[in-house]
Parts: structure tokens; C-alpha cells; sequence
């Protein structure tokens, strides 16, 4: 772990040399579960700090150099923590006593375990299953893999070595436009080989009528613009590289499982197939062996080293290099590492990824030169790396659960810089012109640190996510065209022309290299306060250090930590079978709040959280059952605490919060097609108003009142239902439905949607239930009356992606494959269709007293129904890209369309046109209040944005969301805004009340106030008139 700088200077560190526990690649979230540590010695082993590696450096953040001991620089003065100033923003106490060196000391020990998890997908088909599915599959080759020389393993401390190796060539010209033999839609993955080759496979996958879908190969020549040839392969394959002169393709085959990004535990075999002809042909499949336990090698990334030989990574970390024609091995090292690997442009030499950072090798020989300085040595997950065309850089996306872009210099392994990466971000990464890199589709640029232009998709058009020069590569289908591949300047001139010059940013008063101090505040505690500050060092130590920072008692920026425990006055009873003998004991709580407080006393963050009543505890003799409770309540507490910092606070606060709208290049309108940045408008004809972007950026900032855990994983979708009851319903990717009373944000229920995740949700008219989808076409119902599931729908073809209830009452979905169901109230099966698009149903949303409801599809295509006749009454063609939420006013007169181009769209329901636009051009979510006097949206980039309706004027910004929004509702009394957030396990709900202007406390008791609940006031509405984000 990072030093621990106590009172005085001294420090603590580990005297160990190693890199780190490592993690798979890939990972969009970060995952708790700890990983027991390899040997000390291997490059992915153990999870002390390497004395020496990254301590020293100061890695440019958008802020000055790190204080400290960072760097060279001499550490800050004592100064005195015990008599803060207090601030409008952040309460601080007077009263309030720092923590002590011992403190400090607890933390010292902790290693940090980082995000870490298996690489491979559970197969739970069984081996007769696999076995039938692999059939058809072509013969296995017998490979010498005892044949293979092993080589020692890598010694860290081995001086690095540069691995600068250009790409041979620089692609020369390449046609304008290659027209492709697949749609958007269908296409896997894009990989391209050497630039002097130029040559790109596009993997896709198809399917016959009954079934299942296989993959294919189709490789294209650049420079012609001509399809070569094309490989169809008998299953369902991961594309995992393209040989230098782009003849051959190395693939996973996924036994029919659809392609995850990681391998199955039954994906036990690599394959590789000819593409010189114009029908590909099968040269040969191998099995990487056994491990050491006995059981199949599982091959979790692979890479052409050239056209005969791959290089090899297996589950067990062991690195091997494969002869293809000699069917046998080279050399084979253990790692302990599960990558990714990536080769250098010119394939001289490779990357592996350790849990930290990258180690170099040789590809020939296998010989290590060494390991990139790590900027810090906590683990990590990583996203996607990329070399630069000229290998003399090396990018990677890095999760620690914070995001940060980071970037090596290849020739002395040295961080060159690191800056904070959005959550929500696509897959792809890859170097633009000098000083720009992309990533997801989103152009940074580097010297700036920030994003500065979007390449947005929609379902006729990608990003390629990879690219064998400096020029991005898209997927496009204009209007009247065919499908074709293009590249594109990374930035163009027309783009750097429409760039708004950012905003400068203030530098970050507290990121990754920075140290901060803790403050503890308990009041009506209960237990060992020493060993519970023990607890609480060991917990902060751990998810602080993911993040980069160091605990420091001497530090100007403080963490201070208040925590208030309360009766909620309900009991908590045992019946005379259990433990407690029917004794009644009242429940208790824990309500506490995070700050951040810079150097001159002011607060910079603030968050707030919850530690539920205990229910689990050890009964013993001498103490009363409610003092036993009240132990373990404070006992879970340091726990709570690091949770809600890892899941909320941001890896770089500054203030104040500045953020510039982006500009847009919209991929299925082609290359040339530029929108300004700014994307917000007035007027009907779509113009973007630069004052109005001012209006905006001068609102008032609101911070979330409070954060929920409400889910093991990323929650999907929110649902307020109707009065008297007033809860909050949520769906997850682990496939639950869980409703908790908004007053405490206690849990109430949880319905299991089974194998099939729960998708979207709606409420019933008669406000005495409501319905979620799956993703397996059913529709289920929950009675609220009765506190339990009551039946559902079936009928549906495909992933519910879109629910509603219209006023009659008629349940009408929206599928992944584009149709739009009917149901009769009085028959819970066989559907009638009413609408089919050509993409995914994105948003669906039913018009108040009637029987219409605007349903919107992932191409953009808009339009108003007709549920009983499924005429089209309106089609709303707003021309903004594709389409991620729709939202109808309570009085039925007007919908909102949250897009990905154009902001959010207002539309009149009467006449069907556009009648003016708001926010940014990546609004993915958007509600109206149940009054109707507001509306919200939020946006890919994590900002939502309050509207007053009559004048679409902006009210506030709603921050802190921490990535883009899925999904957003009102309370409903309107007088609170709660939201899903992609890949987030918590749902943030930001008060709008007068008296929390801002988000923050007015005096220095407010911190403690319970959270503000969702439900206050009656219906007015509210239900039908909203739907939300995909």
C-alpha cells in the first residue's frame, strides 16, 4: 500500500517488493470481493508497496505538485485541526477531537485488496451440454506443450528496458468509404492489422431461422476498399486479433454463449482461421493444457506475435508462446497475472497488465525487461490499453473504483500523465492527433485533462473502438447509403474549428497523490471506542488508498466523519422460538455524513449515508439484548462508511464545479456532420444558445442529500408508486426488485426475477400495484395490497426493454427487438403487436386520460399511438440522434425526449412538432414532476439539470450523480429527485426543498438531520406520465 505519513513525519511502509494482487481486464465496475495474494516475487503477486516504485513521482492531475512527501517536495507544516472554521458549506464543530498517531498507525497495516475477481464466466449448461453445443466444432490439433522451455519467473526489481516499436509503415491511403457486408447492429468486434498491411476483419454475427447465431469473419482491404474474403464459423466467437498482415484471425470460440468481453470456463480452446482466400478455412484449434489443479486452461487473452506464432495468457496467469505450424510450445512463464496483454505496434515486444501496472517482455523470447513505474501501487482494474502508432506511448483506462485515464512513456516505463475518466464511457481506446486520445467514443484532450467532443452511435452506426493509425474509425449508415467503414482526423479540422475553448479548471483541492486528515465526531456512542477507531482506520485505509490518497494527520485538506446513533422508534421483536424469547427491543440507527474540508476551512464535499438496525448478533450473558444490538450496529458502521466513499466520492473534488457542454459529431449522419458545442436551444429550429449554456452553468449546484445502497450491483430502474404508499421501487443487474419505504430508506420486499435480470417498470392505474419486465420477455406484477408477486404477462418476443400503463387500463412493452405489445386487460397472454421498429424500444411513455402512448426507438425514430388501433397519430421526428428516455406532462400535452444529439426535445402532442430544446446533447434520462411545473434531465456525463416547464428555463443543477443517468424520478411531492446511475450500487436523492438550496446544511446541527424522505404528499398524478433512461 501507499505510505501512511503520521503526525511528525514519520511513515510507514512495507519493506516488501512486489506489484499487486491483480484483477481481470474489462471490468466496468469494481468488484469488493477479496483475492488471496500470490507468492512475493511474481509480477502479479502480493499487495505491499514496491519500495521505490511510483512513492517518488509526482503524476501531473489537473492540480499542482503533490504536497508531502510526494515528489521530492518537503512536507507541510504542522498545523492544528481541533478548532476548524465552520462554513456556509460544510458544518465543522469546534468541539470535535482529530484522531490519534494510532489511528493513523491501523491504517498503515492494512494492504489495499482493490477490485478483484475471477476472469472467467460461470458455465452452467453442464458437460453434456458443452459437449453437445461443441459438435461441430473443428478437429483439435494435439500441441506439444511440454515441448516449451520455462523461463524464470520475473524478478521486479529487474531495470526496465525500453519496448518503443513503431508500426511498420503508415497505412499510406486508404478509400473514403468501404462498404461492409454487415449492418451496425450486428457487428462484434473491428481489429485491424499492421498499417502497412491495411487490411481490417470485422467480426458479426448472424443467425438462420431457428437457429442459434454464429459468427462470422469478413476481411477488407483499406487501400482498395474491396472485400476479400469472408470465414463462417460454426459457433458464436470472440474476435481476439488479426494476424500483422491481417490473413488470419485468432478467435475464442463461446460454445454458443453470447460474447461477454471475458471467457466461460468452458471456453477451453483457441482457434485459427485463414482469410487469404474468399472462403476463410479452419487452420487449426489447440487446448492451452491443464493447470496445476488438474482441471482445463482457460485462455483469457491471446495475441498474434506474427503470422505463426501467438502469444498466449491462461487463467492461472501462465504465459506462453505457440508455434502454429510446429504445434508446440516456445516458452512458457508464470505470471500470475490475467492481463490483458497487448502487443507493441511493431510486435516486437508485449504488455501485461499486473493489477497496478505493465510489465514488458519480449515476445521472441519470452525475456522480461521490466515494469512500468506504477503512479501508485493500488490495485486496479483495467478497461482498455493502447499503444500510440509510434510506441513511444502507452494508454490505459484504469478503475480503482475511481476512473482515470493514465498514460506510460514506453521508453523509460515512467507515468507521463493521469487525469479523471467519466464513468459511462464505451468500450475503445485509442490515440487521436497529437495531444488528443479517444475513449468510448469521446475525444480528450490531454493537455487539458478533460473531454472535449463525442462521436456519438446510435443503432446504425458505431465507434470501432480500435485504430491502426491516429485517425478515428467509425461504423456509418447515412440516410439512403450502405453501411461502410470510415476514418476520420482525431480531431478534423471542422472539429477543432467547433471546439469551445473549456473553461479553465480549478485545480483539484484533493486527488490520487493527495494526503488528507481525519476528523471523527460519534455522538450517543455505544462499545470500545478504541477498537472501534481500529476498525474504522483499517476500513478507510483500505478504499483511500484505491484511490491514491494517503492518510495524513499533518494534512491541509480534512475527512471529517460524523455519525449520530438514534432510535427510529419502531422495535425489533423475537419470538419465543428464537433467541430473545419474545423479548421486544426498540431498533436503532446510525445517520452519518462525510465532508471534505480544504485547507481554509471550507467544505468542498459533503455526502451523507445510513447504517441500518443490526439484526445478526452473538447473544451474551451479562448484557441486555438491545446493548448487544447496539454493539453490532456501531460494529457495521466503518464498514458503511467506506462503502459510501468508494461508491461516492469523486477521485478529484475541486471548487467550484465547472463542467462545458460538448460538441458532437453524429455517426450515422457521417464523418462531416459537426454540432457545436453548447446543445442548448430555445428555438424550434434546433440552434444552440451560448447564453443559455451560461444561464445554466450560473444555477445553483445542488449535492445529494443522501445516497441509498440498495443493490449488490448497478441498479437499472427507478419506480416511485403511487399514494398512500409513496415507495421507491428499484431493479438491478443482479436480477432483483427490491421496494423500500422512502422514510428511512428500510427495505420492505424483495421479489427475485430468477435467471432472467428484471428489467424496466411501471405502475398499475389503480395505484394498488405495479409491473416489471425481464429479460426474457415476461412481465410480472406486483400487489401492493398484498405485499407479494401476483402473476404477470408472457407473450413478449425478447428483452423487455420498455413498460407503461395507459388510462383504460391497457399494459402496452417495448422489446430489444424493436415491437411494441398490446395486452387486453382481462388476458395475460398472446399479445397483440401494434408497432414494429427496426430498433430497440428505448423509451415508452402513456399519454393521461387516453389511450395513446409515445414510444421511442434506439435509431431516434419517435412516435404517438394509438394503443387500441396502433395508428400512428403522430410521428414526432426531431432529427436529435438516437432516443434514451421519453417523459409525458401530468396534463398529457406535451413529451420530452431524452437524446443523444439534441438535448432533451419538448414535443406538443397536438401537433406533433418540436417546440424547443434543453440540456446537452447526451440526455439519457429525463421525468416531469407530478405537478408539472418542473422537469428533469440527466446526462451521460453524470449532470442532471432542473427546468422550469412554462419557460424552459434552468433552475439548478443536481451534481454528484458520479456517472450517467439511467433513470430519474419525483418524490411525490415533488420536493425530492432520486436517481439510478450506470454501475452504480447506490441511488443518490438530492433534496430540492428551499431551505437545502444547494445541497448543503444551514447550520451546524443540519448535518445530522435525518435524511429527507420521498414520499410527503399526496399522488397529484403522478405515475403513468414518466418513464425513464435504458
Amino acid at each position: 500500500m501507499s505510505n501512511i505519513i503520521h503526525r511528525g513525519g514519520r511513515r510507514s511502509s512495507s519493506p516488501e517488493l512486489a506489484i499487486g494482487v491483480v484483477v481481470c481486464s474489462m471490468l466496468l465496475s469494481a468488484c469488493t470481493d477479496s483475492v488471496a495474494p500470490r507468492p512475493t516475487g511474481q509480477i502479479g503477486g502480493g499487495n505491499a508497496a514496491p519500495t521505490g516504485f511510483g512513492n517518488d513521482i509526482p503524476i501531473a492531475s489537473g492540480g499542482p505538485p503533490v504536497v508531502g512527501n510526494a515528489g521530492g517536495t518537503s512536507p507541510a507544516p504542522p498545523r492544528s485541526h481541533d478548532a476548524p472554521t465552520a462554513s456556509n458549506d460544510v458544518a465543522v464543530l469546534p468541539d470535535v477531537k482529530s484522531v490519534g498517531d494510532d489511528f493513523y498507525e491501523a491504517a498503515a497495516e492494512v494492504g489495499s485488496k482493490g477490485p478483484a475477481g475471477p476472469p472467467v464466466l460461470p458455465d452452467e449448461r453442464g458437460e453434456q451440454a458443452v459437449a453437445k453445443a461443441a459438435a461441430d466444432h473443428p478437429p483439435l490439433a494435439t500441441f506439444d506443450a511440454a515441448a516449451a522451455e520455462t523461463l524464470p519467473t520475473p524478478n521486479p526489481a529487474t531495470p526496465y528496458q525500453t519496448i518503443v516499436d513503431p508500426a511498420n509503415g503508415n497505412g499510406g491511403t486508404t478509400k473514403e468509404q468501404i462498404e461492409l457486408k454487415t449492418t451496425a447492429s450486428e457487428i462484434d468486434r473491428i481489429r485491424f492489422s499492421a498499417p502497412d498491411s491495411a487490411q481490417a476483419v470485422v467480426a458479426s454475427r448472424h443467425s438462420a431461422a431457428g437457429q442459434p447465431d454464429r459468427s462470422r469473419l469478413d476481411r477488407y482491404d483499406l487501400a482498395s476498399g474491396k472485400h476479400e474474403s469472408r470465414a463462417e464459423l460454426p459457433d458464436r466467437a470472440a474476435l481476439l486479433d488479426v494476424s500483422p498482415d491481417g490473413r488470419r484471425a485468432l478467435v475464442r470460440l463461446t460454445f454458443g454463449l453470447p460474447p461477454e468481453g471475458k471467457p466461460a470456463a468452458s471456453n477451453t480452446r483457441l482457434d485459427v482461421w485463414e482469410l487469404a482466400e474468399s472462403e476463410g478455412q479452419h487452420i487449426v484449434g489447440w487446448q492451452l493444457g491443464v493447470k496445476s489443479d488438474g482441471s482445463p486452461s482457460v485462455p483469457v487473452d491471446a495475441a498474434f506475435f506474427d503470422g505463426d506464432h501467438v502469444v498466449t495468457l491462461d487463467d492461472a496467469g501462465m504465459l506462453m508462446l505457440w508455434n502454429l505450424a510446429e504445434q508446440k510450445a516456445v516458452y512458457v512463464v508464470d505470471t500470475g497475472s490475467r492481463g490483458p496483454l497487448l502487443m507493441t505496434p511493431g510486435r516486437k515486444y508485449f504488455a501485461l497488465f499486473t493489477g497496478t501496472t505493465f510489465a514488458a517482455f519480449d515476445a521472441a523470447s519470452g525475456a522480461f525487461r521490466g515494469i512500468m513505474t506504477p503512479p501508485r501501487p493500488t490495485l486496479a482494474a483495467c478497461r482498455d490499453v493502447a499503444f500510440s502508432p509510434d510506441g513511444k506511448q502507452l494508454a490505459a483506462v484504469l478503475r480503482r473504483p475511481a476512473q482515470s485515464l493514465l498514460c506510460w512513456n514506453a521508453d523509460a516505463g515512467r507515468p507521463a500523465y493521469e487525469f479523471e475518466a467519466p464513468l459511462g464511457l464505451g468500450q475503445g481506446l485509442h490515440f487521436g492527433s497529437d495531444g488528443y486520445l479517444v475513449v468510448g467514443g469521446v475525444l480528450f484532450d490531454v493537455d487539458r485533462k478533460r473531454p472535449t467532443w463525442l462521436y456519438v452511435e446510435n443503432a446504425n452506426s458505431r465507434n470501432a473502438g480500435t485504430s491502426p493509425d491516429r485517425r478515428h474509425w467509425i461504423v456509418a449508415k447515412p440516410a439512403f447509403r450502405e453501411t461502410s467503414l470510415q476514418a476520420v482526423e482525431a480531431p478534423s479540422e471542422a472539429v477543432i474549428a467547433a471546439i469551445q475553448t473549456p473553461a479553465n479548471l480549478s485545480a483539484p483541492q484533493l486527488g490520487p497523490g493527495d494526503s488528507v486528515a481525519v476528523r471523527l465526531d460519534m455522538k450517543n456512542f455505544t462499545g470500545d471506542r478504541k477498537e472501534f477507531e481500529s476498525q474504522l482506520a483499517r476500513s478507510l485505509g483500505q478504499v483511500l488508498d484505491a484511490r491514491g490518497l494517503r492518510l495524513d494527520g499533518d494534512a491541509d485538506v480534512m475527512l471529517d466523519l460524523k455519525l449520530s446513533e438514534r432510535r427510529t422508534g419502531e422495535s425489533i421483536s423475537f419470538n419465543s422460538t428464537g433467541i430473545g424469547g419474545g423479548e421486544a427491543v426498540p431498533a436503532h440507527e446510525i445517520d452519518f455524513t462525510i465532508s471534505v474540508v480544504g485547507k481554509d476551512g471550507k467544505g468542498l464535499w459533503s455526502d451523507t449515508g445510513r447504517v441500518p438496525p443490526s439484526y445478526f448478533f452473538a447473544k451474551e450473558k451479562d448484557k441486555s439484548l438491545e446493548a448487544v444490538l447496539l454493539e453490532a450496529l456501531w460494529q457495521a458502521a466503518p464498514a458503511a462508511i467506506a462503502a459510501e466513499i468508494e461508491e461516492s466520492m469523486p477521485a478529484y473534488i475541486r471548487t467550484p464545479a465547472t463542467e462545458n457542454t460538448l460538441g458532437q459529431t453524429r455517426l450515422w449522419a457521417g464523418p462531416d456532420d459537426i454540432s457545436r458545442p453548447g446543445g442548448l436551444s430555445v428555438a424550434s429550429s434546433g440552434e444552440s444558445s451560448a447564453s443559455e449554456a451560461d444561464a445554466v452553468e450560473s444555477t445553483p449546484v445542488r449535492q445529494p442529500k443522501t445516497t441509498v445502497p440498495v443493490s449488490t450491483s448497478g441498479v437499472r430502474d427507478l419506480l416511485v408508486v403511487s399514494a398512500p404508499y409513496g415507495w421507491l421501487v428499484t431493479t438491478s443487474d443482479d436480477g432483483s426488485v427490491r421496494i423500500w419505504d422512502p422514510r428511512t430508506f428500510r427495505r420492505i420486499d424483495e421479489v427475485r426475477s430468477g435467471r432472467a435480470g428484471a428489467t424496466k417498470l411501471a405502475n398499475h392505474p389503480n395505484g394498488n400495484s405495479f409491473v416489471f419486465g425481464t429479460e426474457d420477455g415476461q412481465i410480472r406484477s406486483y400487489d401492493l395490497n398484498r405485499a407479494k408477486a401476483a402473476g404477470g404477462y408472457d407473450g413478449a418476443s425478447g428483452a423487455v426493454t420498455a413498460v407503461a400503463f395507459t388510462s383504460e387500463p391497457t399494459l402496452v412493452a417495448g422489446t430489444q427487438g424493436g415491437r411494441v405489445y398490446r395486452w387486453a386487460e382481462d388476458s395475460h397472454s398472446s399479445p397483440a403487436t401494434i408497432a414494429d421498429g427496426q430498433s430497440a424500444v428505448t423509451g415508452l411513455a402513456s399519454v393521461p386520460f387516453s389511450n395513446r402512448v409515445v414510444v421511442a426507438w434506439a435509431d431516434g425514430t419517435a412516435k404517438l399511438l394509438d394503443v387500441g388501433t396502433g395508428d400512428v397519430v403522430h410521428s414526432l421526428d426531431v432529427q436529435a440522434g438516437p432516443v434514451h428516455a421519453v417523459a409525458v406532462s401530468p396534463e398529457g400535452q406535451t413529451a420530452i425526449l431524452a437524446t443523444e444529439a439534441g438535448g432533451a426535445v419538448l414535443v406538443s402532442l397536438s401537433t406533433g412538432k418540436e417546440t424547443a430544446r434543453v440540456g446537452d446533447g447526451s440526455t439519457t434520462s429525463v421525468a416531469f414532476r407530478p405537478d408539472g411545473i418542473q422537469f428533469v434531465t440527466g446526462n451521460r456525463l453524470g449532470r442532471a439539470v432542473l427546468w422550469r416547464t412554462a419557460d424552459q428555463s434552468a433552475e439548478s443543477r443536481l451534481e454528484g450523480a458520479g456517472g450517467q443517468f439511467t433513470s430519474i424520478v419525483f418524490s411525490t411531492n415533488g420536493q425530492a429527485v432520486a436517481a439510478a446511475v450506470a454501475g452504480r450500487r447506490v441511488v443518490p436523492v438530492w433534496d430540492l426543498s428551499a431551505a437545502a438550496q444547494g445541497g448543503r446544511s444551514d447550520g451546524p446541527d443540519a448535518a445530522h438531520d435525518s435524511p429527507t424522505p420521498m414520499r410527503v404528499g399526496p399522488r397529484r398524478g403522478f405515475g403513468p406520465g414518466a418513464a425513464h433512461g435504458p
